[in-house]
C-alpha cells in the first residue's frame, strides 16, 4: 500500500465519522415538532437541519474527493518506488492533515452555534448578547486557525519536525 492509497483510507474515515456527527444530531432534529412553545420554531428548527444536513453533505464530499486530496496531501507518486513501503513522513503529514480537519469542521460548528444562538438572542427583545463574551468563542477560534494551519502546512511542519529530529545527528567532515 502506497502512501496515497493510506491517505485516502484515513480521509474516508474522516467522512465517516463526519456523516456520524450528523446522524447523531438527528434526534435532536426530531424532537423539535413537539416543543410548541417555541417562538422561534423555524429558525431553531432551520439550525437543526443544518446541523444535520450540512455534516452529511460535507461527509460525502469528503468521500468523494477523497482521491484527489490525498493526491493534495501526499504529492506524486512515482509508478516505479509506489510498491515501496509508505515513509514515516508521509505518515506524518497525512496524520497532521487529518487531524487539521477533525479541528477544523469540530470548530466551525461550534462558532456556527455561537453565531446563530447570538442572532437568535438579539432578535429578542431586551437582550442584547455580545458574540465576544460567550464561553469558549476564543477557544474555538484559536481550534480553528490550528486546525487550519495543521491542513496547510502539514508538509512542512514534518519537515520541520524531521530537522529536529536530524539536529546534531550527522557528523561534519
Amino acid at each position: 500500500m502506497d502512501a496515497k492509497m493510506i491517505a485516502k483510507i484515513a480521509l474516508r474515515v474522516l467522512a465517516t465519522y463526519i456523516v456520524a456527527t450528523g446522524i447523531m444530531g438527528l434526534p435532536q432534529l426530531l424532537s423539535i415538532p413537539q416543543r410548541n412553545d417555541d417562538t422561534f420554531f423555524l429558525f431553531v428548527f432551520i439550525f437543526f437541519l443544518f446541523l444535520v444536513v450540512a455534516p452529511l453533505i460535507v461527509g460525502v464530499a469528503l468521500w468523494m474527493l477523497a482521491p484527489k486530496m490525498a493526491g493534495w496531501a501526499v504529492g506524486k507518486v512515482d509508478p516505479a518506488t509506489s510498491d515501496n513501503p509508505v515513509k514515516a513522513t508521509d505518515l506524518q503529514a497525512m496524520a497532521f492533515m487529518t487531524v487539521g480537519l477533525i479541528f477544523t469542521m469540530q470548530a466551525a460548528w461550534y462558532i456556527a452555534g455561537i453565531v446563530y444562538a447570538t442572532v437568535l438572542e438579539s432578535t429578542s427583545p431586551g437582550n442584547n448578547p455580545s458574540l465576544y463574551h460567550t464561553p469558549g468563542f476564543y477557544s474555538q477560534i484559536a481550534k480553528l486557525v490550528f486546525g487550519i494551519v495543521l491542513i496547510v502546512g502539514a508538509k512542512s511542519l514534518t519537515r520541520l519536525f524531521q530537522r529536529f529530529r536530524e539536529f546534531g545527528s550527522k557528523q561534519d567532515t
